[in-house]
């Protein structure tokens, strides 16, 4: 306890020593504040607004400062950047007279190529001039040959020639039409077949077709003009008789007529008549349609109320809207075709057409009808 005491004093002594250090301390800041109070006195009363005055002209300066140091950073950023600029416009002319020189041998050596290909040029425009009249030659007979493929056409078309066909005889011909109301078809038939494709004429875009064909021995004339199918059968006798018979088929409009004449003549012959559905009245068919007559390829497209395809026996002359078809004169043949009644014709006539035309005349021309 008495050393308890005893620590006690001690620490109260030190705290009364803190205490008078603090009155002395007290007192000395006591005389320098009266020491200041009288200088103050002593200074003018304008010197606070001076020195107010001359923080602010301190802070305008200092910003002025800063602002020139940050714009002196800035100019030298910008030197550094030219720098390089500098440095890579340099590297890139280098570069640029490098590719001049470059292009300059280029060019130097283009010239002497181009001197080479003009030499070569002059020389094979040397070797040509025999290939130049060589080819004016050929054009010139080309001419010559197609003169006379056209002058043996017309004697073809002109000639009036009975063609004889096996079942397997197809020939195409030129259709020498155009769009219309009317139409009129010509035959000349000898045949002792009951059924035979006649003539067939379809419409290359549409269903639109002409046709004449022999079911039984007797002749049936129909067309379709876009209304559906017209006809018109002749019932007064059957022509597979091995005899020369005139069919005369007409369309006017929906309106169809047939009349049949025969070879040997007599009384005249009844005409029989009939009608297409109500519609339309003008066939679709030009001269891009395919032609058959006496038969047809069983590939090409066919009506479906067209019933035969082929024809055996001997197609006489042939008119199409009052214009001769010109049986030989055709413009596709194949199978066993040939001519009626044989006998020699004028030799130039019948070797030449044998040329030109699928060697149809073989070594005979034939009789007209």
């Amino acid at each position: 306890m008495g050393d308890q005491v005893g620590r006690l004093q001690d620490q109260i002594g030190g705290l009364q020593d803190n205490v008078t250090q603090g009155k002395n301390k007290h007192k000395d800041l006591s005389r320098n504040l009266d020491n200041v109070m009288a200088m103050l006195k002593t200074i003018p009363s304008d010197t606070g607004a001076k020195i107010d005055e001359a923080k602010r002209s301190a802070a305008v300066a200092s910003k002025a400062a800063s602002g020139l140091l940050e714009q002196t950073m800035d100019l030298n950023e910008d030197l550094v950047h030219l720098q390089h600029s500098y440095n890579k416009l340099s590297e890139d002319t280098r570069k640029a007279n490098d590719a001049i020189n470059d292009a300059g041998k280029d060019v130097a050596e283009a010239r002497d190529k181009v001197n080479q290909v003009d030499d070569e040029v002059n020389r094979l425009l040397e070797k040509l001039k025999p290939i130049k009249k060589l080819e004016s030659n050929l054009n010139r007979n080309i001419s010559q040959l197609r003169d006379l493929i056209k002058q043996a056409r017309k004697q073809a078309a002109s000639i009036k020639v009975s063609v004889q066909s096996g079942s397997g005889c197809v020939r195409t011909y030129h259709a020498d039409i155009k769009k219309g109301t009317y139409n009129m078809v010509t035959l000349n038939v000898r045949t002792t077949v009951a059924d035979n494709l006649l003539f067939y004429l379809p419409s290359a875009d549409t269903s639109d077709f002409l046709a004449i064909e022999m079911r039984k021995g007797k002749v049936i004339f129909q067309w379709d003009v876009g209304s559906g199918v017209g006809r018109v059968e002749y019932p007064s006798f059957e022509i597979n008789t091995g005899k020369w018979y005139r069919i005369e088929a007409e369309r006017s409009g929906r309106n169809g007529s047939l009349i049949i004449r025969p070879s040997e003549g007599g009384p005249t012959p009844m005409r029989e008549v009939g009608q297409a559905p109500k519609g339309y009245t003008i066939l679709d068919v030009d001269n891009k349609a395919p032609l058959f007559v006496g038969g047809m390829k069983e590939t090409a497209k066919k009506h479906d109320v067209v019933k035969r395809t082929t024809f055996t026996g001997c197609m006489g002359e042939a008119f199409l809207d009052g214009k001769s078809i010109g049986l030989w004169n055709f413009r596709t043949t194949g199978g066993d075709c040939s001519g009626c009644v044989v006998r020699y014709m004028s030799s130039f006539l019948c070797s030449f057409y044998h040329i030109l035309l699928c060697r149809s005349f073989k070594s005979y021309c034939v009789t007209p009808f």
